[in-house]
């Protein structure tokens, strides 16, 4: 159950299931509507903090193939100025 078909339940309770649920059978549904919809935000920022991660580390990487790249060109500069 996505987001959008827990808020319509939601609606559905609030404006016209009143007269024929009791209390308890209401406030059942309401957190059960609002613990589906808890579980579904909790795994999408799963899902965000995997992708960042993954984005860190591979930025991580970029970066440690740039200094590399960085300290070979100076390192062949320094060669090529030690042989002029």
């Amino acid at each position: 159950m996505n987001s959008r078909e827990i808020s319509e339940i939601e609606s559905r309770l609030s404006h016209g299931l009143e007269q024929s649920l009791s209390g308890a059978q209401m406030d059942y549904l309401l957190r059960s509507a609002r613990r589906e919809r808890a579980e579904h935000v909790a795994e999408g920022y799963a899902v965000l903090m995997q992708k960042l991660a993954a984005f860190g580390a591979a930025l991580r990487l970029m970066a440690e193939a740039c200094t590399a790249a960085r300290l070979r060109t100076e390192l062949g500069a320094k060669s090529a100025a030690s042989h002029l």
